[in-house]
């Protein structure tokens, strides 16, 4: 992981919001890609809807790399911008977090 801020959202500045890239590094990874891609697009979606929606963060989401390029193979670098909003709240005069 890199580049990562936390950045309050609410009001009263209790929740906050990380944000950073993901890093996937798939050496010698077997061509083709198309499948790993759909795969990363699918959990995206699910999971980090916000990420599609404008277009500036559509063209910042999936980011990748390919170096030493062979017949079959090639060095594969995936960086994804990820963000998770966390508030905490008091449950049972303990704190808790909510994803």
């Amino acid at each position: 992981m890199k580049d990562g801020i936390i950045e309050p959202f609410s009001v009263d500045n209790s929740g906050f919001q990380y944000h950073f890239t993901l890093t996937i590094n798939l050496p010698s990874y077997c061509y083709p890609f198309n499948d790993l891609i759909a795969q990363i697009i699918s959990w995206i979606q699910n999971n980090q809807s916000g990420a599609l929606i404008r277009s500036q963060n559509r063209q910042q989401a999936i980011r990748f790399n390919v170096n030493y390029i062979t017949d079959n193979q090639c060095d594969l670098i995936i960086e994804l911008r990820l963000s998770e909003r966390i508030k905490p709240t008091q449950k049972q005069e303990k704190p808790n977090l909510t994803y």
